[in-house]
């Protein structure tokens, strides 16, 4: 069945990917942008770190949707000894606040609904160099837990814990290699995870390791 499914940060890399595959499939895909720019009639720039325009986004809408996919994500270094108030703040905002802002408004008009988080394998280990990035994603993952305890069946909520997935070239390509060994997954295996939930209304929700 043909469902309207919104990905924040679809316009590069796994919420690209994302996009190309359910469309595919023959849904409906409306996906957020910010720096990268889209002109596809179903995309909308939004800075998820603006509450006043997430909100407007929302009331500018003219559709109702069934799926949300939580997508964007910032990903920086920082440890305990260099982090700053900016840093803490940037991570939570983009990794935590927003995807619980987003959910909030799809909460609004949704019914039977699905969210999908994309939450990160690595950032149960704690990383020493990226503590506000695992905080955060640790954060997005107890609030996965906390709808389903509280709004089933109005939404249920999944967590795909994603591992090194798709090469981020800020980073050397040793350490994606190094990490990619410990913590694997493929986009392959998301795309077929993604298909799963939303195909199968009986799947008990909650977080999945890829």
């Amino acid at each position: 069945m043909s469902k309207t499914i919104l990905i924040t940060a679809g316009a590069r890399r796994i919420g690209k990917a994302l996009v190309e595959h359910l469309r595919k499939q023959g849904h409906r895909v409306i996906f957020t942008y910010n720096s990268t720019k889209s002109e596809d009639v179903d995309s909308c720039q939004l800075d998820l770190a603006d509450a006043e325009e997430i909100n407007k986004f929302w009331s500018n809408l003219n559709t109702k949707i069934d799926v949300l996919i939580n997508n964007a994500a910032c990903f920086e270094k920082d440890d305990a000894t260099s982090t700053t108030s900016e840093s803490i703040q940037k991570h939570i905002v983009i990794n935590l606040t927003a995807p619980i802002l987003m959910t909030q408004k799809f909460l609004e008009q949704a019914t039977n609904g699905l969210v999908i988080n994309m939450l990160d394998k690595w950032a149960d280990s704690r990383p020493q160099k990226f503590l506000s990035y695992s905080i955060s994603k640790n954060g997005l993952e107890a609030f996965t837990h906390y709808i389903n305890q509280n709004y089933a069946p109005q939404i249920h909520a999944f967590g795909i814990k994603l591992g090194f997935t798709l090469y981020n070239e800020n980073f050397p390509l040793k350490f994606f290699n190094d990490k990619k060994s410990l913590y694997p997954s493929s986009i392959e295996q998301l795309i077929a995870l993604v298909d799963f939930i939303i195909s199968n209304g009986k799947m008990s929700p909650g977080v999945i390791d890829l």
